[in-house]
């Protein structure tokens, strides 16, 4: 009878893997709607996988609250969460990073941070104007 139950347990498993495919694939078909094509960050920024993920999110979206982040970035982990202090190490090293490129992030006080619309269409456009500001 045991072997009759786990035969039901094993079955049950894999239809909910099947399941679960299929929601990540609509997650990703429903992102690809709101954010449109995977933005990728300038080589020359030199950013960390976590640094450009959160830089695509400010990028795609007008702003961005701490706790839509905070999903984006982690919502996949069930134990391993971190300290959401973690998106203003992030954002700091980010600004120092963008910074002599004349690029730029705000932070709306209480909420989440937003990027200027020329900083936004230069990330866009791959920085088209020029590099490093040298002075």
């Amino acid at each position: 009878m045991s072997a009759l139950r786990d035969d039901e347990l094993a079955a049950r498993c894999v239809a909910l893997e099947g399941e679960n495919d299929a929601l990540r694939a609509r997650i990703r078909d429903l992102e690809a709607e709101v954010y449109g094509a995977p933005w990728r960050a300038p080589p020359e920024l030199c950013l960390t996988r976590s640094e450009e993920k959160l830089l695509a999110v400010l990028v795609g979206r007008e702003q961005v609250e701490k706790r839509f982040l905070f999903n984006e970035l982690y919502g996949d982990r069930l134990d391993d969460v971190p300290n959401d202090k973690i998106f203003d190490v992030f954002v700091c090293k980010l600004r120092a990073k963008m910074k002599p490129f004349g690029l730029e992030i705000q932070t709306i006080w209480g909420r989440g941070y937003t990027l200027p619309p020329e900083t936004r269409r230069r990330l866009r456009e791959g920085l088209a104007e020029g590099g490093a500001d040298v002075s």
